[in-house]
C-alpha cells in the first residue's frame, strides 16, 4: 500500500463517521424520547407492514431473541400492543398504540436531521 493513500477516503473511515452519527442519534433518542435506536427502528417497522416478531427480526436485521427483547421493552413502555393472530393462534401480532404513534411522530425529525448530516 502506498504512503500517499488518503485515509479520509478509506472505507472504514467512512463507516466510522456513519457509526458516530448513529451513536449520536441513539443518544438523542434516549434523552428526548426515552427509547433506543433499535426501539425506534422497530416502531417504524411496525408502522409499516411488519406485525409479528419474525417480520420485525427479518426487516430490522435483529435476531429473533433481540427482536423479542425490543418488543417487550416497547410493550412495557405502552408504545405497542400485543394480540393473538386470528388465523394462527400461536402467532402474536404487534401494533403501535396511540402513544407509539405519537412517539414515532415525535422522533421522526430526529432521524431526518441525522440522515441529512
Amino acid at each position: 500500500m502506498s504512503d500517499t493513500y488518503n485515509t479520509t477516503e478509506a472505507p472504514f473511515c467512512q463507516i466510522k463517521k456513519s457509526w458516530r452519527r448513529l451513536q449520536k442519534l441513539d443518544q438523542d433518542l434516549r434523552q428526548q424520547a426515552d427509547i433506543s435506536l433499535d426501539e425506534a427502528i422497530v416502531l417504524c417497522c411496525l408502522s409499516q407492514r411488519c406485525k409479528c416478531q419474525g417480520n420485525v427480526a427479518e426487516e430490522t436485521g435483529l435476531t429473533t431473541t433481540q427482536a423479542s427483547r425490543v418488543l417487550s421493552k416497547l410493550e412495557d413502555k405502552h408504545l405497542i400492543e400485543r394480540s393473538i393472530d386470528a388465523a394462527d393462534k400461536r402467532k402474536m401480532i404487534f401494533t403501535l398504540s396511540l402513544s407509539g404513534h405519537q412517539t414515532l411522530e415525535k422522533i421522526t425529525p430526529l432521524g431526518v436531521n441525522h440522515i441529512a448530516l
